[in-house]
């Protein structure tokens, strides 16, 4: 496949790996604490709120009044091998939540509902514990770092299949920001993300490579994607001090597309890629494998929005 003209002049902008190092996202630690202490203590296995205190730097002073951020580095280290295992090499229940945590943070950022969708995925409903979800989370981050991320996506898409309540709420979308981040800290190769901001990019300058599923886990959809990004990280120019990655070609997108729409403020960071991702994950939740209806109707809302892109103008 052709690689995009316009890819081709982001990389040939971008000489230095520095250009290339993705700004911190701000986000509310008390927002998040706020959430969780909402979960009835009986539900919860794990001291959220201790893990997501420990995310927040720590200020003093003046320094206190300022918005904390998570940057990429943040989230990979703590998704790295020696982060997520024991003494024993099992992989250790609380690393692996706070690597979750981690990654949720830093996709949702300052978007309010952010709390609430990642509570959700763990917890399932009020009456069931977290236990279960936080089983699924250290099995895929096992999958994860042994077979790659695109096992992984597979593991959670044959689960959904057999209609168990697999990680029920998490989407591609927010998943594959998780693969992301336990690859990208291993030696397997790296799985980018796939969200509708990146997607919405590839239809408007490589619409030939066709649609890529987001409402539901759809793995030859996602590899499909991988293999795309990493082929055409494989033909274009090195950079001055290492090659190309495939996430480095994903956050080229990602920052491209978010350059060309009008930034909303950061208090209200919620755009329209961000509601069809959770809509997307919220029909697939609902109707499952026995009725794509509502994911299927999300994903031509996506195509219409995708057709009609926002601009300056």
């Amino acid at each position: 496949m052709a690689i995009p003209y316009r890819l081709r002049e982001l990389v040939n902008s971008a000489q230095q790996t520095e250009d290339l190092v993705q700004a911190a996202m701000a986000w509310k630690p008390a927002s998040w604490n706020r959430r969780f202490d909402r979960a009835p203590e009986n539900l919860l296995s794990v001291d959220y709120q201790a893990l997501i205190t420990d995310l927040a730097p720590s200020m003093d002073g003046a320094q206190s009044k300022r918005i904390p951020r998570i940057d990429r580095g943040t989230v990979r280290a703590l998704c790295a091998p020696d982060t997520l295992r024991t003494y024993g090499g099992d992989i250790d229940d609380t690393a692996v939540v706070k690597a979750f945590l981690a990654s949720m943070i830093w996709g949702y950022g300052l978007v309010g509902y952010g709390p609430y969708r990642t509570e959700r995925i763990l917890t399932r409903d009020s009456a069931m514990s977290d236990k279960q979800a936080i089983e699924q989370l250290v099995e895929i981050a096992g999958i994860a770092q042994s077979e790659g991320g695109v096992a992984a996506f597979d593991h959670v898409a044959t689960q959904r299949r057999r209609r168990t309540p697999y990680l029920k709420f998490l989407g591609p979308a927010f998943g594959t920001k998780f693969l992301y981040f336990l690859t990208k800290a291993t030696s397997v190769p790296t799985t980018p993300v796939l969200d509708s901001v990146v997607h919405g990019w590839l239809q408007q300058h490589a619409p030939e490579v066709g649609n890529f599923s987001l409402s539901w886990w759809d793995t030859a959809s996602y590899e499909r994607y991988v293999e795309l990004l990493h082929s055409w990280a494989a033909e274009l120019p090195a950079l001055e001090r290492r090659s190309l990655d495939a996430d480095d070609l994903e956050f080229l997108m990602f920052n491209d597309a978010r350059g060309q729409a009008p930034r909303l403020a950061e208090s209200e960071n919620v755009t329209a890629e961000s509601m069809l991702d959770d809509l997307g994950a919220e029909a697939d939740a609902r109707g499952g494998e026995s009725d794509r209806v509502g994911a299927l109707l999300v994903e031509a809302l996506r195509e219409w929005f995708a057709g009609h892109p926002q601009n300056d103008a």
